[in-house]
């Protein structure tokens, strides 16, 4: 069969379609309208250029540049894109908006509550279930006292890596209509949390410290260095000077100190020191081994020392 038209009749309406489309009329027409497309496409392209990405999660919260996290300070229910939170977030977020413009003051739980450490994503929901069970009772329990408690969540995101957005924001709701009067949740003892912590009360803000231990993010007779904290767990000294009390008759020549090789973690740190300070005198070398970057992988096993007791 053949692959084109043979018979001329049939070729001349596609003749007659040729010759029309190539009138100069059909010509500028095609023009106009390429033109047309061609100057949509740019306007577009410029309004995409110059207009800033909309990188809002929720009120007050928002993912920074180069990161998918939602961060910042929130207490109308926004769950951070954590599902398990979901629950308890718009429980809390009921609960504030019951409330009176004027009858209360805010308290914030500052915590990496997009971290994806198994762990600590337990611990969270426990504290903001914990929270939101005082705020109940506060709110609702105590004959109508006043001011009433308004709870926000105040995400430092993964590691704390974004400590400073947040905390700044919760810097500037001191003065404002929000009446932030303090900061617990705070539960990791590590360099971002100190900064926080150094940030929050000098800038008068209360802070309650739910598991912090570092003995570099605690306050001394005679040296008052973060005004406003207070700590519900023994500092890492105190732990260690009580083990070693407890066992008083452990002979330091038969003990033997196993320590983390990675540094800049407050709580290991302090920890190794304390524990280094007790068993003073032992002739026997700490054994070393490596944790892993995050709490959820397998660290590798000790490195026996050149000196191990007998």
């Amino acid at each position: 069969m053949p692959d084109r038209v043979t018979d001329p009749s049939a070729a001349r309406p596609l003749d007659r379609l040729r010759r029309r489309v190539r009138t100069p009329r059909q010509k500028l027409v095609a023009s106009l309208v390429t033109a047309a497309v061609v100057l949509g496409l740019g306007g577009y392209g410029v309004v995409r250029l110059t207009t800033p990405e909309d990188r809002s999660c929720a009120a007050g919260v928002e993912r920074p540049a180069g990161s998918t996290e939602c961060i910042g300070v929130n207490g109308d229910g926004h769950d951070f894109g954590v599902g398990e939170l979901g629950d308890i977030a718009r429980a809390i977020g009921a609960e504030n908006a019951s409330l009176k413009p004027d009858d209360h003051v805010t308290v914030a739980l500052l915590l990496p509550l997009t971290s994806t450490d198994g762990g600590m994503r337990i611990k969270m929901l426990n504290e903001l279930r914990g929270a939101h069970a005082y705020q109940y009772r506060a709110n609702h329990e105590s004959n109508e006292e006043l001011p009433k408690i308004r709870v926000v969540l105040a995400n430092t995101g993964k590691g704390n890596a974004h400590w400073r957005t947040t905390v700044d924001r919760l810097i500037a709701m001191k003065d404002s209509a929000d009446r932030l009067r303090a900061v617990s949740g705070v539960a990791t003892s590590s360099t971002e949390v100190r900064e926080a912590v150094t940030a929050l009360t000098g800038a008068g803000i209360a802070v309650v410290g739910t598991t912090i231990t570092a003995d570099d993010i605690a306050n001394a007779p005679g040296n008052d260095r973060y005004p406003g904290l207070a700590r519900v767990s023994p500092t890492n000294g105190d732990e260690a000077k009580a083990l070693a009390n407890f066992g008083k008759k452990v002979d330091a020549t038969k003990a033997l100190l196993v320590q983390d090789t990675r540094s800049g973690d407050h709580y290991t740190d302090t920890l190794k020191a304390a524990f280094a300070a007790t068993l003073k005198g032992t002739p026997h070398a700490p054994e070393l081994f490596t944790s892993p970057p995050t709490p959820t992988r397998r660290a590798p096993p000790p490195t026996p020392s050149a000196t191990s007791p007998s």
